[in-house]
């Protein structure tokens, strides 16, 4: 059956690159796979990468989202708080990511907001989080998530791609992402993120502890991410 569907994908992507101009894959990773997989020749394949709507990001009330949300949610002003959501299945590491911030919660200022839809792999787990520096909203829209996302220090999704990894980088904001051997490198905008292989709970806590304890660090992420990613 699969190989069926690889000869049938290989006549598809033939003839579609027979008639097309231009093929275009949303990753790295995507470009790769029409030309090795659907056979699309390589001067017919380009990079199209998806970003966020500028006119829905409300860069000029930044620091009043900022206090806004973290008042209502009862958020320190000065606490690190990271942000992560979307679907939420195992795929996502969304339960290493919670162990890795409880790790560090003991001994640092730092809080999680999640947001998105626990799938069936991971409802009994969510329902068991009731620390209470993770924040488990739900179910928000795309542009709510930008005011989120405004509101936060840095985003982290150490598991599979979503549309929300380069949302976050339209947002101006500094990120953690798994490394995909360079399938998805196109979120690294000249040092905005830094792009993780080890991503069990212990992993994600050694990758985001010199973050939150090295200021200068942290700040040179923010200040790439805030002028290059917007």
């Amino acid at each position: 059956e699969k190989y069926k569907r690889y000869i049938l994908g290989r006549y598809i992507g033939k003839r579609i690159g027979a008639v097309a101009e231009k093929v275009w894959g949303v990753t790295p990773w995507r470009v790769e796979y029409l030309k090795e997989v659907y056979g699309v020749p390589t001067d017919k394949v380009g990079l199209l990468v998806m970003g966020g709507d500028e006119n829905a990001i409300k860069w000029e009330m930044r620091n009043t989202i900022r206090q806004t949300i973290r008042q209502r949610m009862n958020i320190p002003a000065d606490t690190f708080l990271i942000i992560s959501g979307g679907k939420i299945d195992k795929a996502k590491n969304t339960h290493h990511l919670i162990e890795a911030v409880r790790k560090l919660s003991i001994t640092h200022n730092i809080q999680l907001l999640l947001f998105g839809k626990a799938e069936k792999d991971m409802v009994e787990y969510m329902s068991g989080v009731k620390d209470s520096g993770i924040h488990n909203i739900g179910w928000i829209s795309p542009k709510e998530t930008n005011d989120y996302y405004l509101a936060s220090d840095l985003a982290c999704f150490p598991g599979t791609h979503s549309v929300l990894w380069e949302q976050a980088c339209a947002c101006g904001l500094p990120a953690v992402f798994k490394d995909w051997n360079g399938g998805f490198a196109h979120v690294d905008i000249g040092g905005n993120c830094i792009l993780l292989k080890d991503t069990s709970a212990s992993g994600i806590a050694q990758c985001l502890e010199p973050l939150i304890n090295d200021k200068t660090l942290y700040e040179k992420m923010r200040h790439i991410a805030a002028t290059k990613g917007r």
